[in-house]
């Protein structure tokens, strides 16, 4: 879609508790979320001058508010009820969420008629999408924080918004990519801050269920295949710090909050964290989870013009196509033909002519 050309407001951050680190890092994952289904604010680095006076690096990025909903989402801004903590009103009312909550708490998700009520209410992939982003960023300051949910008024479903992810990616510890976030998020008795059991409760109760149960590990097996691929994850590291880079020296003498050589550290931990957390991520899930491991799944599109493969979320339109999924846990791949063509078979470890399969995996 295109950029938007008016805003009722945007925030001039100074990158939160990032301030003294990186400069980019709350901007980082939520760009590593771009093509992902949560809403989340743009990101646009800038340099200040407040009468003529040079004030150094701020970022420009949306104002997470009813406007910016009714922006994203063509609603109407007085319409929404948009909460955050557990049920605190910014706009709107907080009945219906509250309702939701306690319906989780009370009734089994893995009765299906219920799970199927909860799916009524809330958007479950986009739920699913924002908890295993903000477990591989490993953001310690929430989900009892920081954490903003809403929908629109009279039949909408409840949607998740991701800002303010500073805590992640190893700020405070270079070792953090070891964390098991996973564990942190599911906390049936954590601390008021930062996961207390209300902020625990949906994931927890869900995964009871055990469609939601393989749709979550999916989702981050499809992610890690992806956008959280170290590869991928680098590059993006790399093409914001050189933004920010030249600015660095004269926004440091500014504020004295670190030197140029501490930046370069910070950076570096970063692109550490990125290169090693997918590895502690997939043990921390087959662990909680009892998996018997992974096996890689490698997918082959004779030609490309004349189809792609779905593989659960993934669009493939690539010749050779290689992830790593977890045993036990059943993906699904559909062949979709391009138009005047039609689909004819599988071949390779999976011999069948139906265009769209479940498969268990066993193995690669």
């Amino acid at each position: 879609e295109l950029p938007f050309t008016e805003y009722e407001s945007f925030v001039l951050r100074n990158s939160g508790n990032d301030w003294g680190s990186t400069m980019f890092r709350d901007a980082l994952m939520t760009s590593l979320v771009d093509d992902v289904d949560i809403d989340k604010q743009d990101y646009r680095p800038a340099v200040l001058f407040i009468n003529g006076e040079y004030w150094g690096i701020q970022n420009i990025r949306e104002k997470v508010n009813e406007h910016f909903l009714a922006q994203h989402h063509n609603v109407d801004p007085d319409s929404v009820d948009l909460l955050e903590y557990f049920g605190q009103v910014v706009k709107g009312d907080s009945t219906d969420y509250l309702a939701l909550h306690s319906f989780i708490e009370n009734n089994n998700p893995a009765i299906p008629i219920n799970y199927e009520y909860v799916r009524t209410q809330m958007e479950v992939d986009n739920f699913i999408s924002y908890f295993v982003s903000q477990i591989y960023f490993d953001n310690q300051d929430w989900p009892g924080s920081n954490i903003k949910y809403w929908r629109k008024q009279s039949n909408g479903k409840w949607r998740w918004i991701m800002f303010d992810t500073d805590f992640g990616f190893g700020i405070w510890d270079p070792n953090a990519y070891q964390n098991n976030t996973l564990q942190f998020a599911l906390e049936p008795n954590g601390p008021g801050w930062p996961n207390p059991p209300w902020s625990t409760v949906f994931l927890r109760r869900l995964l009871l269920n055990e469609s939601f149960k393989n749709d979550f590990i999916n989702c981050f097996a499809d992610l890690s295949n992806t956008i959280f691929k170290p590869a991928a994850v680098v590059d993006k590291i790399n093409s914001m710090a050189s933004v920010v880079q030249p600015e660095i020296p004269r926004h440091s003498s500014r504020w004295n909050q670190f030197t140029y050589n501490q930046w370069l550290t910070n950076v570096q931990n970063m692109r550490y964290f990125a290169s090693h957390r997918l590895d502690y991520l997939r043990a921390h899930f087959i662990q909680s989870f009892n998996l018997a491991g992974t096996a890689n799944v490698n997918l082959f599109i004779s030609d490309t013009s004349k189809g792609n493969i779905k593989l659960n979320s993934l669009d493939i339109k690539t010749p050779t196509w290689s992830g790593t999924y977890f045993l036990g846990i059943p993906i699904n791949i559909t062949a979709h033909p391009a138009r005047g063509f039609r689909f004819v078979r599988w071949e390779g470890s999976i011999i069948s002519t139906d265009d769209s399969l479940s498969l268990t995996l066993n193995g690669t």
